[in-house]
């Protein structure tokens, strides 16, 4: 009875065996093209030989056995045509280094049968996934996409821009014109708080910018230019004034002066009054000339390269001073981040009904491009489910997919595989940009 039953199962499995091959069979050669493709390249590539190359990286990268290696055709559609089968010198990383990669500068890759033929001249570019957030952001919103979303936000603001500023602009007016009062008042406090740091601070300007920098600059270079455009002003305005000036007149109250029985003031006053009734009216009538003249030292001082120096080197200091960012970083958390005066006039005015009712209608108002713009990234069943872009950053970010890829680059000219010396194929790796097309999900 037992060797019954072993005969009964062996004939059973036999007869699903056949089943399942005469199915296959019968699949097969009801489409010719499977036929005449899929049988040829399954038993080429289980009999035929595989072509190996080390691999030589200009310099170390992330790889990994099992990592792919691809070939363009002119379609800019892919095929792979190899992957890497050894990582490091020697006899290579095994275990869990093989499988998670390691950073190096050799390899090797196996090329598939009856694919294409990686002549001696050939390269390899090495691609990356970046892990970083820019990455994820340019991915999911290449240049095409960009823009569509951008016309779709100016149409939206347009549409309902008058409307939601009418609803939000007294609010933002109140916050801000309370907030700036606050400010106002406890912005003198706090620098008065740090008042021994400012005058520490301006004490070291005063002595490295000021007396050692400036000061120079302004004898060596800016005076003599200020000299120069101010003497004709200076020389037409004196003119006037000194036409005007009566030397008798001062003369007598200067001796008037000297008298014991005289006030002392008598030249002082004849003095202001000249100025008054004189001078002033003069200065001002050239005030056009004076303020050129001033432009013209400015503008030629502006073009000194040494002043232009000297200004830059300055600003950089003071720019760069640790001990200035300490105490305005201070100043300014003291008197909006940590303030509370401030923060409850925020509370008061974005809490209160006016704001929740002008907030719910902006919302309102652009929830329509909000959900346009997430099925421009994300993709919807009208065009086809989840977009490519979606799908390459949740295989990378989520599954861990398609972080490392080669590309082969045939030699352009048949000389090259030619001239090339006998032995082992050796093929210099070069790390590439980004790639115009993707291997695994397509786009950018």
């Amino acid at each position: 009875m037992r060797i019954t039953r072993i005969i009964t199962g062996l004939l059973v499995w036999v007869g699903v065996f056949a089943g399942l091959l005469w199915t296959l069979n019968t699949q097969i050669m009801s489409q010719g093209s499977v036929a005449s493709n899929l049988v040829p390249s399954l038993f080429s590539y289980s009999t035929g030989s595989r072509t190996y190359a080390d691999l030589k990286m200009d310099q170390s990268v992330r790889t990994a056995v099992g990592d792919p290696i691809f070939f363009i055709r002119d379609d800019l559609t892919f095929q792979q045509v190899g992957e890497i089968v050894r990582i490091g010198e020697g006899p290579g990383e095994t275990g869990t280094a093989a499988i998670i990669g390691i950073y190096t500068r050799d390899a090797q890759a196996m090329f598939y049968p009856d694919r294409i033929a990686v002549p001696p001249g050939s390269t390899l570019s090495f691609y990356e996934t970046e892990d970083s957030i820019a990455w994820m952001l340019k991915t999911l919103i290449p240049p095409d996409k960009r823009a569509i979303i951008t016309q779709e936000i100016n149409d939206a603001i347009a549409a309902n821009r008058e409307e939601i500023l009418a609803a939000l602009l007294p609010i933002v007016n109140d916050t801000l014109q309370e907030a700036l009062l606050v400010v106002q008042d406890e912005l003198p406090k706090s620098i008065a708080r740090h008042a021994p740091e400012l005058e520490k601070l301006g004490s070291k300007y005063q002595v490295q910018i000021i007396e050692k920098k400036l000061t120079p600059l302004v004898k060596e270079e800016i005076w003599p230019i200020a000299r120069k455009k101010a003497m004709p002003v200076a020389n037409k305005i004196g003119s006037k004034i000194w036409e005007r000036v009566s030397v008798g007149k001062f003369a007598v109250q200067y001796m008037w002066d000297l008298n014991p029985f005289g006030s002392g003031k008598n030249l002082e006053k004849s003095w202001n009054e000249f100025l008054d009734k004189e001078a002033m009216p003069i200065l001002e009538s050239h005030t056009e000339e004076i303020i050129a003249m001033l432009q013209e030292v400015v503008a030629e001082a502006s073009k000194n390269e040494k002043v232009r120096a000297v200004f830059g080197e300055s600003a950089k200091q003071v720019l760069a001073d640790s001990e200035l960012h300490a105490v305005v970083w201070t100043v300014l958390k003291e008197t909006i981040i940590q303030n509370p005066k401030l923060h409850a006039v925020l509370v008061k005015h974005w809490t209160s009904d006016r704001a929740k009712a002008a907030i719910q209608l902006a919302g309102q108002r652009m929830e329509p491009l909000v959900v346009k713009i997430g099925d421009t990234i994300f993709g919807t069943e009208e065009t086809g489910g989840i977009s490519p872009q979606l799908a390459r950053v949740m295989r990378y970010r989520l599954l861990q997919k398609d972080t490392r890829w080669y590309v082969v680059n045939l030699p352009v000219h048949a000389a090259n595989a030619a001239d090339a010396e006998d032995g082992p194929l050796v093929l210099p790796v070069k790390r590439a940009s980004d790639p115009v097309v993707h291997p695994f999900v397509g786009g950018r």
